[in-house]
């Protein structure tokens, strides 16, 4: 269950990310992105719990911040909306560094949207340590007619599948799976912490177990029997 505790979002031109780290048991500070058509009305909808269909588009990146509460865990994620037009796409690098997450997202209604993934997930893998990263792949506006939609479902999830990505459809419009979105992406970074940690602590039980192993061969220094 996740309990919303607090958000803040500020609009950062050319600001530079923070690093996340985990500062302590159960508290999480964790950093995404999210790039893409539409990704601003979805964050800010997440955020605000609110829909502005007026969205201006972003000049360099803008920040979210919002904590989360699920189970024992408080996770605070920092958001980094950032620009897709060209004239930025030099700025963008900065942002996908020490990410733990982060979100493509495309309009299933533009067809276009859809094939710039190819692009975004190329700038991914040139800029990120990838399988640090964990990749979502997210289809806006879900809640479109068939006669508008360009992009089918499975086809958008066929996508997200062969990337090693996780799939979602959601509407900013009507909130439609947004915060399930969210939720998700919290859980898949607690998880992947809980692993890492889990294969730090075997690694440094194998290391005291070699050390701590009896010298079976070592020579007796008392007399021949």
């Amino acid at each position: 269950m996740i309990s919303h505790a607090q958000s803040t979002m500020t609009s950062s031109g050319y600001g530079s990310p923070s690093t996340g780290s985990i500062t302590q048991r159960k508290e999480m500070y964790v950093i995404k992105y999210m790039i893409g058509v539409g990704k601003s009305s979805l964050v800010g909808r997440y955020v605000t719990d609110k829909f502005d269909g007026h969205v201006t588009s972003t000049v360099g990146a803008s920040y979210f911040e919002k904590t989360e509460e699920i189970g024992d865990y408080k996770v605070k994620l920092k958001i980094w909306d950032t620009a897709g037009q060209e004239r930025y796409k030099s700025l963008i690098p900065m942002y996908y560094r020490n990410s733990n997450a982060a979100l493509l997202v495309y309009d299933v209604t533009n067809e276009k949207s859809y094939k710039a993934l190819e692009q975004w997930k190329a700038e991914l893998h040139n800029n990120t340590t990838e399988q640090n990263t964990i990749l979502f792949v997210v289809g806006n506006k879900s809640d479109s007619s068939q006669e508008t939609q360009e992009i089918p479902t499975e086809e958008g999830r066929n996508f997200a599948s062969n990337n090693g990505a996780y799939f979602h459809e959601v509407s900013a419009l009507s909130n439609k799976g947004v915060n399930e979105l969210f939720s998700d992406v919290c859980l898949k970074i607690i998880h992947a912490q809980q692993s890492a940690d889990q294969r730090s602590a075997n690694q440094r039980a194998s290391m005291e177990k070699v050390i701590n192993l009896p010298h079976a061969h070592q020579k007796s220094s008392g007399c021949c029997s």
